[in-house]
């Protein structure tokens, strides 16, 4: 039980910056000029977080704790090759983001 609550934890964890390098992707193709689409992408956000480096420092801990709970989810033997596969994923978008904050 405790292991299928981590493990949708994680994945949640996961889809959240996923889904926000999506749209970053898609207004970024339908959009002419970096600041344009910059400037679209952060409209989506509350005025609170609407700097581009708080979205990218939030979406590095969210993918660090996903990172973080498939490595244990994979030392406990828990969907080992599902798991596997997702911080293969969560590790290529972690290092992604990490590299835009350069």
């Amino acid at each position: 039980m405790k292991n299928l609550l981590l493990f949708t934890i994680a994945i949640v964890l996961l889809l959240i910056p996923g889904a926000l390098m999506f749209l970053w992707i898609k207004i970024a193709i339908n959009t002419v000029g970096f600041e344009a689409a910059l400037t679209e992408y952060l409209s989506y956000f509350p005025e609170v977080i609407r700097g581009g480096r708080l979205i990218t420092y939030i979406n590095v801990v969210m993918l660090a704790g996903s990172v973080g709970s498939f490595i244990y989810l994979i030392i406990k033997f828990y969907l080992k090759i599902f798991s596997i596969i997702l911080l293969v994923i969560g590790s290529i978008l972690l290092f992604w983001n990490l590299f835009s904050l350069m």
